[in-house]
């Protein structure tokens, strides 16, 4: 990866294979070997994630959800492809908490733009592209957009809200799309709102959820979750949280203020 200047790395991918055996071994093997190779570039605390369907036919198997398994191994796919608002979308009884702000159906793209202010101070920016790449700088803060530039960002940004309005379309039964194109202004609701607006479908807390769950499967359900594994040095040392550092909020601010991005969420709420 050929890294611009002002930019982190964004990651670094390497692959490996087993031959000659088909034992599901073989799998815990190949998470030793991650584990050990990120100890050996000097990572001490990593997550390694496992994506196996078996492991995950498993785990449905031990919960009584082995006859719901391709909507729920569905259900996770999507998951980290298109986000947790999208799949939520689909489901099928969503649950608001009384203080959720929600909606903000749309799309934008923002940009700072500081011609005027480098033009007084004497700053410029110095671009190098080829004649065939004329937009390759399109959002440089230090010129102004072009009327071409501008209406070919809206066409993408109308493109991404018409796609989002087509996942709440499909699935909220209770809207039809002019319903759904009522509500997706980018304006932000109240879960009271919301439910009103057909939205979302509760208005309630994690218990309601799980009673929910064990009506609608009859039997009880426990909530799992996700809680990182004490090490040896953790007990015998104790554990600490990392204190923030110079670096790692610089770090932050540059990876976040990387460039323009397409954004679905509400910016006030994040």
């Amino acid at each position: 990866e050929n890294t611009q200047r002002g930019r982190y790395r964004e990651f670094m991918q390497c692959d490996f294979d087993t031959i000659g055996t088909r034992n599901i071994a073989a799998d815990v093997e190949t998470g030793l070997v991650i584990h050990d190779l990120m100890r050996a570039i000097g990572f001490e605390r990593f997550t390694i994630h496992v994506n196996n369907r078996k492991v995950l036919n498993g785990l449905l198997e031990r919960i009584e959800l082995a006859d719901r398994s391709t909507a729920v191994l569905r259900a996770l796919d999507k998951l980290a492809k298109i986000g947790p608002d999208k799949v939520a979308a689909a489901a099928e009884r969503i649950f608001a908490r009384p203080t959720t702000i929600t909606g903000s159906i749309g799309v934008i793209m923002s940009n700072y733009n500081f011609a005027e202010a480098a033009k007084k101070l004497g700053i410029d920016q110095v671009v190098v592209k080829s004649d065939r790449t004329p937009y390759k700088d399109i959002l440089s803060p230090f010129r102004a957009m072009q009327p071409e530039e501008h209406a070919l960002l809206q066409r993408i940004v109308e493109e991404l809200y018409d796609r989002f309005v087509d996942v709440v379309d499909a699935g909220r039964d209770e809207l039809d799309r002019d319903g759904v194109l009522a509500v997706a202004t980018g304006a932000i609701y109240s879960a009271t709102d919301a439910r009103d607006k057909h939205l979302v479908d509760e208005i309630g807390g994690q218990d309601d959820v799980l009673r929910w769950f064990e009506n609608a499967l009859d039997t009880e359900v426990a909530l799992v979750g996700q809680r990182r594994r004490v090490g040896l040095a953790d007990l015998l040392f104790g554990s600490r949280a990392t204190p923030p550092t110079l670096e790692s909020a610089a770090g932050r601010l540059l990876t976040g203020l990387s460039g323009p991005r397409f954004l679905y969420y509400w910016e006030g709420g994040r």
